[in-house]
């Protein structure tokens, strides 16, 4: 896990699990600006069970909407093999995810 500074879970989300919370902070700050920057400011899902079926999601996202469940370009990072599993807090770890995509990879856990 990432000794930097924990980062903070923007308002409006309380229905977030301390594990979510915690997803938010695992990332150092500049992994995920750097992962932000390679995924373009769009969604890199490509999970074949969500809405847009076999292709990339690669719906548009905002860099100040990070944790924001009540905007359409809310977003958050997530790791494409969990610490769990052994994956490390990494740029080529760091998924970008757009809101619904990241909610919809929590109902499947």
């Amino acid at each position: 896990m990432s000794s930097g500074p924990k980062r903070k879970v923007p308002e409006g989300n309380h229905h977030l699990t301390n594990y979510d919370k915690n997803v938010m902070g695992q990332f150092p700050e500049e992994v995920v600006k750097q992962a932000f920057a390679r995924a373009n400011a769009r969604c890199q899902c490509e999970r074949d069970d969500h809405a847009h079926g076999s292709f990339t999601c690669f719906k548009q996202i905002e860099w100040k909407n990070r944790g924001n469940s009540k905007e359409r370009s809310g977003w958050e990072a997530r790791y494409f093999v969990s610490a769990e599993e052994g994956g490390k807090p990494t740029v080529e770890n760091c998924e970008i995810l757009c809101w619904d995509c990241y909610t919809k990879t929590l109902q499947t856990q």
